[in-house]
């Protein structure tokens, strides 16, 4: 951008906004001397960085236009909880004031005139709660504006314009329209009728449909607008309490569609409801929907360094000030092979350059590293990113109106992005004040300036008690015992008491002669192979492909030496002719997967080896690759009897048919064994 701005101004001096009508004089002028001469080290003109203030006249009680905070934290851990105090001091101070924004009177300071600036999201966070712990609320900037209420009532809309057939989305506007007050009634209309019936009377649908069928060839942004009108958004915002920010998430959501469809047009691809609804999708599964910050009088703004952006304050406060930027010649590069930049030809000269990290990233001592730090590429990255510091650096000490506070450890404006404020001749523009302090403020000069600046050594708070109210009538439970959410089949327990099957007891219906294993077969792999072949065996497929078919799966298992492809086509036609015997005409479902929620809420989830349906309801059948002597395959058949029984009910709940019988397939003994469920 650098290259590309020199080259479009070619030698001459750009336009530039020559008045500031946002800070007070005083401290238009401060920031002016410092970072004209800071931005002068980098060769550019004064001209384009001072500024004059719109009004020459200092309103009256409004003290330093900086203030030096000094935290005596010993690590990052400790930082959140003294720069949480120091707000809490400068919210006490009765000194500190302000001119109102829409009055311009000089007024007391409120805690939604105050703004704190961390480097990184995590920082906020940490801020924010150590604020709440003291008593101070904080209006902090975090994903999850599609969980919001107003965002679900509107995703939920615009999925129904897009599909006028999801239920889904009607039953969600139902919720948070119809029934915001009652699931229980929510749930009743759920069950009471089919699911794209239950809701379809309701005038939230009825509005949406009537909506896409006037605009039914609706860009995203034009559905977008629909559906807020629609589903009465605003309304809801300002029934449901805290309608400001209510509101302003819904102005986020609308900026997220604009952003969607700019990217539409610069990509050259169709901006459709269809893709809005995925977009949005695709923002909060990346954590990037943003909800929306809304200042409060009763509220601290906290915020990164590169949030803040275009935003205002009457006091900013600047932390993180200490961090180094950060510069490598590793990594990713885009490389130039000369000077300038051509508009005509932008990529002319330039390439991608990869040096990969030969050491772990706190590995930073090593020889290797000494030549890299004094090598060209390096302090090329070095000058880039102190130059990008420095721009941040200004963006954030021009948020404030009327103060700027300098917060950190008590040697700060030593190191770090502060410390690349220096002249030309590389000294220091800012200067610390002397410590122990000499009073509540210094007379320093910083870039041949003198300022006064209001010293606060920080001292940490105790966290202040909340006032924390019972509910009437709590009984402590306890712990309780509850049912799985989710169980197989293979895991559940026969549904009657155990019984000891002796194989007398037991019918086994023999089909055919057992197959002759040869060597020493690991079963579970050769019922791998068996359960593959019967479920991919079918008969329209002439012999020599079944055979094939038959052979190749033996082979894939590592099985093949243990069982001939012939014996395996032998197995699926004896049992196909016991089938045709027992359950004439029958259809079989192969590998039929099941999804069963059972009355305690436990989902019974799996898949059926073989479920026939014949004319009197369906049989399920289970292969085991078992071999040993009948009279044990019957006795262990019957531990099956809860897996059995799960695929049973699966079946006759979906099809409201009974399941006559169930069936363990024995293909190596030739045999199968009646299995009694219930």
């Amino acid at each position: 951008m650098d290259a590309a701005v020199e080259t479009i101004l070619a030698g001459a001096e750009p336009e530039t906004l020559a008045t500031s009508w946002r800070s007070r004089p005083e401290l238009v002028a401060l920031t002016s001397d410092v970072f004209a001469r800071g931005f002068g080290r980098d060769g550019v003109p004064e001209s384009r960085v001072r500024l004059e203030a719109a009004s020459a006249e200092e309103a009256p009680g409004l003290g330093p236009v900086v203030e030096r905070w000094r935290l005596p934290a010993k690590n990052q851990t400790q930082d959140p909880a003294y720069l949480a105090a120091a707000v809490r001091d400068l919210l006490a101070d009765p000194e500190v004031r302000v001119r109102d924004r829409v009055s311009k009177d000089v007024r007391p300071l409120r805690p939604g005139d105050v703004a704190v600036l961390c480097y990184q999201n995590t920082m906020c966070a940490n801020l924010a709660r150590e604020l709440a712990a003291l008593g101070i609320r904080a209006v902090l900037a975090r994903a999850g504006l599609m969980r919001t209420p107003e965002g679900l009532l509107v995703l939920a809309g615009l999925r129904l314009f897009v599909d006028a057939q999801d239920s889904l989305a009607m039953a969600e506007l139902a919720r948070l329209v119809a029934y915001p007050a009652s699931g229980d009634e929510w749930l009743a209309a759920v069950m009471a009728r089919p699911a794209r019936e239950a809701f379809a009377e309701l005038d939230v649908v009825k509005r949406v449909w009537a909506a896409r069928a006037a605009v039914p060839h609706a860009g995203a942004l034009a559905a977008l607008d629909a559906v807020l009108d629609a589903v009465e958004a605003r309304e809801r915002c300002l029934e449901w309490g805290e309608s400001a920010f209510r509101l302003a998430n819904l102005d986020a959501l609308r900026a997220h569609a604009v952003t969607y469809a700019n990217l539409c047009s610069s990509d050259g691809r169709g901006c459709t409801p269809a893709g809005l609804v995925a977009a949005f999708a695709d923002l909060e599964a990346s954590g990037l929907d943003a909800r929306a910050v809304v200042a409060q009088e009763d509220a601290v703004v906290v915020s990164t360094w590169h949030s803040a952006k275009g935003l205002e304050w009457p006091v900013t406060v600047l932390f993180d000030l200490d961090r180094d930027p950060y510069f490598t010649a590793l990594g990713v590069q885009v490389v130039a092979d000369r000077a300038g930049f051509d508009l005509a030809d932008p990529l002319a000269d330039r390439w991608v350059r990869y040096w990969p990290q030969p050491y772990h990233p706190m590995h930073r001592k090593t020889p290797f590293h000494q030549r890299l730090r004094a090598a060209p590429e390096t302090v090329a990255a070095r000058g880039r990113e102190e130059r990008q510091a420095m721009r941040l650096l200004y963006v954030g000490w021009t948020r404030a109106r009327d103060r700027v506070v300098l917060a950190g450890r008590p040697t700060c404006l030593g190191f770090g992005m502060i410390a690349q404020l220096k002249d030309a001749e590389q000294d220091a523009l800012l200067a610390e004040a002397p410590m122990p302090a000499e009073g509540p403020s210094a007379d320093l000069v910083w870039a041949g300036r003198a300022v006064t600046v209001r010293v606060r050594d920080v001292v940490p708070l105790a966290p202040t008690p909340r006032d924390v109210t019972p509910g009437l009538g709590y009984v402590a439970c306890g712990p309780g015992d509850y049912p799985p959410a989710v169980v197989v089949p293979s895991a559940m327990v026969p549904p009657d008491e155990p019984r000891d099957h002796a194989g007398g007891d037991v019918d086994v219906e023999q089909y055919g002669e057992r197959l002759i294993l040869s060597g020493n077969p690991e079963m579970q792999t050769l019922g791998d192979a068996m359960h593959g072949f019967l479920a991919a065996d079918r008969p329209s497929l002439a012999h020599d492909e079944r055979r094939a078919l038959a052979e190749g799966l033996l082979e894939r298992w590592g099985v093949g030496f243990a069982l001939s492809p012939d014996d395996l086509l032998r197995a699926s036609d004896r049992l196909r002719q016991w089938v045709d015997s027992r359950f004439t005409g029958a259809v079989w479902h192969r590998e039929w997967p099941l999804l069963h929620r059972l009355p305690s809420g436990t989902v019974v989830r799996g898949t059926a080896d073989l479920v026939v349906e014949h004319a009197d309801g369906f049989a399920v059948i289970d292969h085991k690759s078992f071999p040993g002597s009948v009279e044990q395959a019957a006795t262990r058949a019957h531990g099956y009897a809860g897996q059995l029984a799960a695929y049973a009910a699966a079946v006759a709940s979906a099809t409201g048919r009974p399941v006559t019988g169930c069936f363990i397939h024995l293909p190596v003994l030739g045999a199968v064994v009646p299995v009694r469920v219930a």
